[in-house]
């Protein structure tokens, strides 16, 4: 027969008796203090754990979406060590000129004996820049190659050899001209130009050769340099790499 929980709690409390028979009082029992939680299973620590959580895992999302737009909008080349930041632009109405043009490669540049067929590459440039820039000019109707040509020789603007003054072209024009050889940063201010549509003409050198030749950069597309090429008659952008993606001066006007 089991013993009632009534029954086992009076013998719990039954006096102790010492050896010798005497009654002696019952000692008290100690509560045992109780311990403090610790603080990661606390209620009100994992609601802040959750929180901060919460919050990292947004803050990591929000970065890996910003990475990815910059790199969908963006590619990285390199221009003769330097590091170029190229976005997807082009802009609205590019222009195109080519120096063989039948039009104006015979005409003369200056009194230099050279055609703008042989090495109007400059003023090809200069041409397609003034237009998308709308850069204002004493040229008289619509300025491209041949006209622009025949202005920049009336004043002065070539050389013996027929190379383009480019800082006496800039004054003529009334703007200024900014020219930068390599390793000066180009690619962060390559691409602030473009997107303030102002249109660097690049120096490059063509493959087989290694002759200098100069090109217009108009914008980029899935992350590559576009350019005018004064020797391309298509009427289409071309890609840089064309040129190796190298640049060895850069020219622009503001």
């Amino acid at each position: 027969m089991q013993t009632s929980e009534k029954e086992s709690r009076k013998r719990r409390a039954a006096p102790v008796r010492s050896a010798d028979g005497r009654r002696e009082p019952a000692r008290p029992v100690r509560a045992l203090p109780l311990r403090a939680k610790p603080a990661w299973v606390r209620p009100e620590y994992r609601r802040r754990a959750r929180l901060r959580n919460r919050l990292i895992a947004g803050l990591m999302a929000v970065a890996v979406v910003l990475v990815v737009a910059l790199l969908a909008n963006s590619s990285v080349l390199r221009s003769n060590g330097a590091v170029v930041l190229a976005r997807r632009e082009l802009p609205s109405v590019p222009v195109f000129f080519c120096q063989t043009d039948a039009a104006w490669a015979g005409e003369p540049m200056g009194d230099s004996g050279r055609t703008l067929g042989e090495a109007g590459d400059g003023v090809t440039c200069l041409a397609a820049l003034i237009e998308m820039q709308q850069i204002k000019t004493p040229v008289e109707g619509e300025v491209n190659p041949g006209t622009l040509n025949a202005w920049l020789s009336e004043n002065g603007a070539y050389d013996a050899s027929g190379g383009l003054n480019w800082q006496r072209a800039a004054g003529l024009l009334g703007v200024s001209l900014t020219q930068r050889q390599p390793g000066w940063g180009v690619g962060g201010t390559l691409e602030m130009l473009i997107r303030q549509e102002v249109y660097p003409v690049a120096r490059v050198k063509q493959p087989g050769t290694g002759a200098y030749h100069d090109v217009l950069l108009v914008g980029t597309v899935h992350g590559e340099f576009q350019i005018m090429d004064p020797l391309d008659p298509s009427g289409e952008p071309n890609s840089l790499s064309v040129y190796g993606n190298r640049i060895y001066d850069v020219r622009y006007l503001k």
